[in-house]
């Protein structure tokens, strides 16, 4: 038996209604496994809090942010993701992953703490 290992982010779609209520049959889900960013594996990807105007544009928009701090040291990129045409999972789910690399201060792990 081979030890543990990172396979990296997976995103999942699903109707909020379903998720408020718990009812939902069948439920529309749409998984998205094997994410790569800047010759990396996608790891911690976190949803953004977005405006409701740019939520709505595009069909539906979810915004996601992740470090790109592949090693543990420092890095001058964050990533930037995009679930657009979200208004489809209240149908035939018919969903768009993009992701987009920016250039931002300086960041690092921090420190060890005594």
């Amino acid at each position: 038996m081979g030890l543990p290992f990172f396979n990296g982010t997976q995103i999942y779609a699903i109707q909020k209604s379903c998720l408020e209520t718990l009812v939902c049959s069948p439920s529309p889900l749409v998984q998205f496994g094997n994410l790569t960013i800047a010759g990396g594996i996608a790891y911690g990807v976190h949803p953004a809090q977005s405006p409701v105007v740019a939520a709505e544009a595009n069909n539906g928009t979810e915004f996601f942010l992740s470090s790109l701090n592949f090693n543990g040291t420092s890095d001058n990129r964050i990533g930037v993701w995009s679930l657009t045409n979200t208004a489809t999972l209240n149908s035939v789910p018919n969903l768009f992953l993009q992701d987009l690399v920016l250039r931002v201060k300086p960041y690092s792990e921090p420190g060890y703490a005594q």
